[in-house]
């Protein structure tokens, strides 16, 4: 399992995943804290939950459905993610 994963890194402006993309992972926060947020109707941002290190990010229904991703993932400042292909997450279950 270990060599599926792999370790990405993200600064405060960026995103590791937005709104609509595919779930093509599963991401675990390794340091850092991470906001999810999702749009309202009115264009307006709204925070789903805060993310510390552990917690899982990707929405797990929307992955096993093939759906795309229902919010954002923003990182707090510098954060670690481990992430792995929903494929081999799926070969491994």
């Amino acid at each position: 399992m270990r060599q599926e994963l792999t370790e990405t890194h993200y600064g405060k402006n960026d995103y590791i995943f937005c709104e609509g993309d595919p779930t093509e992972y599963f991401h675990m926060a390794k340091e850092g804290t991470v906001k999810c947020v999702t749009s309202t109707p009115e264009g307006k941002e709204c925070t789903l939950k805060m993310l510390m290190p552990g917690d899982f990010l990707c929405c797990d229904a929307a992955a096993f459905d093939g759906a795309s991703h229902p919010g954002s993932a923003q990182p707090m400042g510098a954060v670690s993610i481990l992430r792995m292909r929903k494929k081999a997450y799926f070969e491994m279950l």
